[in-house]
């Protein structure tokens, strides 16, 4: 088996990449944590980009957010979000029978019409029934 000569490659030169044009936030988006707590280093950021922006102090003030004031954001995280939901689900368990209840029975309407009777009732499809009066039977209670 002979072997292979190798070919003298010649690497090309290294390109200079250009330098990054120099970002003002990039240093302030990811700086120590420490134990802060995820709103609080929104809060920190956020007052970090309202300091290096070119608004004014008034337009500082109109466009400033809650948790740059100090007050408390509403922070559900996973298990809130999961008892939102299951609230929303009982709520609406509890409310479909009702709704369904009401397109039903709107209107019901009973009409005596000698040998029978007759009940109307319904919201979006109006159902008639005729009842003869010799099939029904009436109980008193004490």
């Amino acid at each position: 088996m002979a072997k292979r000569k190798r070919s003298a490659r010649t690497d090309p030169a290294p390109v200079e990449q250009p330098a990054p044009a120099e970002d003002p936030f990039a240093t302030q988006v990811f700086t120590s944590s420490g134990n802060l707590a995820l709103h609080e280093l929104f809060q920190q950021q956020a007052m970090r980009m309202l300091e290096n922006s070119d608004l004014t102090e008034e337009q500082k003030q109109e466009w400033v957010v809650p948790a740059i004031k100090g007050e408390k954001i509403l922070c559900l995280g996973i298990t809130g979000l999961l008892v939102l939901v299951a609230a929303a689900a009982v709520g609406l368990v509890r409310a479909a029978p009702a709704a369904g209840s009401l397109l039903v029975d709107w209107d019901f309407t009973l009409r005596d019409e000698g040998e029978r009777l007759a009940a109307a009732r319904g919201l979006l499809t109006r159902r008639l029934v005729h009842l003869d009066l010799y099939r029904l039977e009436s109980l008193e209670g004490e």
